[in-house]
C-alpha cells in the first residue's frame, strides 16, 4: 500500500501532455501535486510504501511498485513477508501452496541428460565428490 496519497512533481515536457490528459492543468517545469496513483507506469519517483501483512514501511521506485502490483494499490509485501505472497499466488494458480513442478523437472533432466535426475549422470557425480574432498 501506498503511504502518501498525494505527491509533488516538477513536470517536464515529455510528461506535460501526459499530466494535462489526466486533468492537471500545467505547463513545463511547474511544480505540481498530483496522485501518486496517476504517476506514469515507468516513473522513476520515489514513493514510500508499507507493506500489506506488517506495516512495515520502505522505499521503492514507483515502477518497480507498478511492476510487484501489476499496476494495482493490493498485495504489496516486504521481504520479510514475501514469503506469504508466493504462498498465496501457488495457492491460487495451482490449488497448493506447496506447489512444485516436479514431472516437468524430470522431463527436463530427461531431455538435457537422458535421465530422471542429474545426480545420476557420472560426470556430475565425480564433480560432486571432487567438490566434496576439497571442501571438507
Amino acid at each position: 500500500m501506498i503511504k502518501l496519497d498525494k505527491i509533488k512533481i516538477k513536470v517536464n515536457p515529455n510528461s506535460r501532455m501526459y499530466y494535462n490528459s489526466l486533468g492537471y492543468n500545467c505547463v513545463n517545469y511547474d511544480i505540481i501535486e498530483i496522485h501518486t496513483l496517476d504517476l506514469p507506469p515507468g516513473s522513476n519517483i520515489y514513493i514510500e510504501i508499507l507493506c500489506d501483512n506488517c506495516g512495515a514501511e520502505s522505499t521503492t521506485k514507483y515502477n518497480k511498485y507498478y511492476k510487484s502490483t501489476n499496476g494495482s494499490s493490493n498485495n504489496n509485501y516486504c521481504k520479510k513477508c514475501s514469503h506469504i505472497k508466493a504462498k498465496e499466488t501457488k495457492l491460487e494458480r495451482y490449488g497448493d501452496e506447496n506447489y512444485t513442478n516436479r514431472e516437468k523437472s524430470r522431463n527436463t533432466c530427461k531431455t538435457k541428460y537422458c535421465y530422471e535426475n542429474v545426480s545420476q549422470v557420472s560426470d556430475i557425480k565425480e564433480k560432486k565428490v571432487k567438490t566434496c574432498l576439497e571442501n571438507h
